[in-house]
């Protein structure tokens, strides 16, 4: 295949776990059409270790902005560093302005998203938001983006990989050797949590039919509710207990190698429940009040 691409490439990532994930099939895409492009993904640091193990991606430069009006000296600071960088095009996926933002300041040559928030300025390769696909879930709109970029129709297949690193998965083989892996919790409230004590009676029962062992999985901000869960459901006095809180002890790597290794994932709607995803594992997905169309995790739908 031709390759007419730009040798620099750099991407906006998404903000949100998720988000990244469901992002990836257009980065698997932007690969393939651009084989021999060097491609860059900016993102924050909270999400930087995924697209560490994306194998699509060449480079990562994570950022951290900080708020009020200390953020503009950082945005300022990381425009400058980017534009010694001289990426010919930035592919800029969230469609807030400020992620358009400091591309501008970096004055990469061709800034290319969607044409939404006010933010045609910042932009010289605009795309009109395609509304047909508002039905359909959010990769495709990436594809489409992608679309765009490389003047071809792209395979929307929505699927994906990443690659765990070796130290992670010799800490995942430590672990019991049969297991379920439970997320009771989510970001932004209790409006996407299903209730402790369903997860409690389901983690109980699956483990009666199945003889499988539970792990709780989360952030530091989870520990409360898997801190809960896992004194309900434990044995009697004395035993040790078939479900263990792993929720604020794995970073991202690790978190990655536990799902991979994991029989099943139950979860809400999280970034793990994307995470759980890519890497593979049968997940079991609880959603809130949010369209669970739009954000549905990758592969087969049951």
């Amino acid at each position: 295949m031709a390759d007419f691409s730009p040798y620099k490439l750099l991407v906006r990532s998404p903000n949100w776990l998720g988000d990244c994930v469901l992002a990836m099939p257009a980065m698997r895409e932007l690969r393939r059409f651009r084989p021999n492009a060097h491609i860059s993904v900016l993102a924050k640091k909270s999400v930087a270790d995924l697209w560490r193990m994306c194998p699509y991606v060449d480079e990562v430069i994570p950022f951290e902005i900080r708020k009020g009006i200390m953020g503009l000296d950082d945005r300022w600071d990381l425009g400058k560093e980017l534009k010694k960088m001289n990426f010919d095009l930035c592919l800029i996926i969230p469609n807030s302005f400020d992620a358009a933002f400091v591309p501008f300041l970096a004055r990469i040559k061709r800034r290319m998203g969607w044409a939404t928030y006010m933010r045609g300025m910042l932009l010289n390769r605009k795309v009109p938001f395609p509304h047909h696909l508002d039905g359909e879930q959010q990769p495709h709109c990436q594809l489409y983006l992608v679309e765009k970029l490389v003047h071809h129709a792209v395979d929307h297949t929505l699927d994906a990989e990443i690659k765990i690193p070796e130290e992670a998965k010799e800490y995942a083989a430590k672990l019991r050797e049969n297991y379920f892996v439970v997320c009771p919790g989510a970001n932004y409230g209790t409006a996407k949590c299903w209730l402790p004590e369903n997860y409690v009676e389901t983690i109980k029962k699956l483990h009666k039919e199945t003889g499988l062992d539970c792990y709780l999985v989360g952030g530091k901000g989870d520990s409360p509710v898997c801190s809960e869960i896992a004194k309900e459901v434990q044995g009697e006095e004395g035993e040790e207990s078939f479900c263990q809180d792993l929720s604020g002890k794995t970073n991202l790597f690790e978190l990655a190698a536990v799902l991979e290794k994991a029989k099943i994932l139950i979860t809400n709607d999280t970034g793990t429940m994307h995470l759980g995803a890519v890497v593979k594992t049968p997940v079991v997905a609880i959603f809130g009040p949010t369209n669970w169309l739009r954000t549905a995790p990758l592969g087969p739908q049951h």
